[in-house]
C-alpha cells in the first residue's frame, strides 16, 4: 500500500493543486522559421519582445503557467524569467499588427493564451509547433519578417498554416 502512495503522490499534488500552484514549465519559445532565434525580452527597457539568439539568459526564459475556467476553458499566462511580466498582446482598440510587450501581470485577457492550433509535423527534428491565440485580441503570435536579432514580435488573425506563427516551446 505504501508503494502506490508513494508512486501516486505526485499525480495527487499535480491533480489537486490550483491553478496558482501549479507546477510551472520552463521554456524558450522558438519560432518554426527560425529555431536559432528565441523569443526575448530587451534588457534595455523590460518590455519590448523581439527575436534574438538562443541563450541560457533570463530574458530568454520563459515560465509558463495553466489554467482552466469554465469560460474562458483552458489558457496559459508565459512569465519572463528576467523579471516576472508576463507577455502581453497590444490592446482590443490596436488591432493585428502591433507589437507585443510584457508587462504587470494582471489577472486581464491580454496575458492569457491559448493554443489555437497544434501539429507534430513530419520531421522529427522539428517536433510539435502551436499557433497561440490571445483571449483578449483573438489575434495570434506573428513573427512579421525572417527572425534576426530585433525583430519585434506582433499578432495577426490567426492562420494555422503560417510559418509566421508557428512557436515551438523548448524546455530549459
Amino acid at each position: 500500500m505504501l508503494l502506490i502512495a508513494v508512486l501516486f503522490a505526485p499525480l495527487l499534488i499535480t491533480v489537486g493543486a490550483s491553478p496558482a500552484q501549479a507546477i510551472p514549465n520552463r521554456h524558450q519559445i522558438k519560432n518554426y522559421r527560425g529555431p536559432q532565434r528565441c523569443l526575448d525580452v530587451r534588457i534595455q527597457d523590460h518590455e519590448t519582445v523581439q527575436m534574438w539568439g538562443c541563450s541560457s539568459a533570463p530574458q530568454k526564459r520563459w515560465t509558463m503557467t495553466w489554467d482552466h475556467s469554465p469560460s474562458l476553458g483552458t489558457n496559459a499566462t508565459f512569465f519572463n524569467q528576467l523579471d516576472g511580466n508576463c507577455l502581453r498582446a497590444p490592446t482590443l482598440s490596436g488591432g493585428p499588427g502591433e507589437f507585443v510587450t510584457v508587462g504587470p501581470c494582471e489577472d486581464n485577457l491580454s496575458t492569457k493564451w491559448r493554443v489555437f492550433y497544434a501539429y507534430n509535423p513530419p520531421s522529427p527534428l522539428l517536433g510539435w509547433y502551436q499557433v497561440w491565440q490571445n483571449l483578449s485580441t483573438f489575434t495570434c503570435l506573428y513573427l512579421p519578417s525572417a527572425p534576426v536579432n530585433g525583430t519585434r514580435i506582433e499578432t495577426r488573425t490567426c492562420d494555422k498554416d503560417d510559418p509566421a506563427q508557428q512557436w515551438q516551446l523548448v524546455d530549459v
